[in-house]
């Protein structure tokens, strides 16, 4: 997977053909988006599944009205909210006056007229700034707990060796 973030797919089997139009457009972004096509035969599922939600840096659900009703989607949504993922919901076919009580405080990106390179440049753009959000805070902690400044030669030297360990060194570039 190399330098590349993990982001889990959660949906419903009867929306296999959204996910397989929605793919295609999303990986040629620096994400890997994994789902249960990756379940090879023997293997314990439900663990399988937990483990690459903890693996995952979010949770890309596709709702629809099937996917709303499914107790796995709810499992997989509730895992990601206990360790706190970031869940980034496409509605495919839900209208916003029908989205389920569970995503009420999270914004849905609505895809309801189609699956579109737009629908993957939003859930990328989403992506990308929660990592952005990450990093701030974690800068700020960094900051808070040196009682440096942000001119302090250590700060930017530690500031740069852990936002490298946490996998943001492809956008170091950018932000320095």
């Amino acid at each position: 997977m190399g330098n590349k973030k993990q982001v889990f797919v959660s949906y419903c089997h009867a929306d296999e053909g959204a996910l397989q139009e929605l793919l295609p457009l999303l990986k040629k972004y620096s994400f890997v988006f994994w789902h249960d096509e990756d379940i090879v035969g023997g293997q314990k599922w439900k663990h399988t599944i937990e483990g690459e939600i903890k693996k995952s840096e979010a949770l890309l659900f596709l709702l629809s009205h099937k996917s709303k009703k499914s107790v796995e989607c709810q499992n997989e949504i509730n895992k990601a909210i206990e360790l706190k993922k970031l869940i980034v919901p496409v509605s495919i076919n839900v209208k916003p006056q029908q989205y389920p009580d569970y995503l009420s405080q999270i914004q849905i990106i609505n895809a309801t007229k189609g699956l579109n390179e737009g629908i993957a440049v939003r859930v990328i753009n989403a992506l990308i700034e929660y990592g952005n959000e990450k990093r701030a805070v974690l800068e700020t902690r960094l900051y808070l707990l040196e009682g440096e400044t942000p001119d302090d030669e250590a700060f930017v030297r530690l500031k740069i060796e852990v936002v490298n360990v946490e996998g943001y060194g492809a956008e170091l570039n950018q932000l320095e």
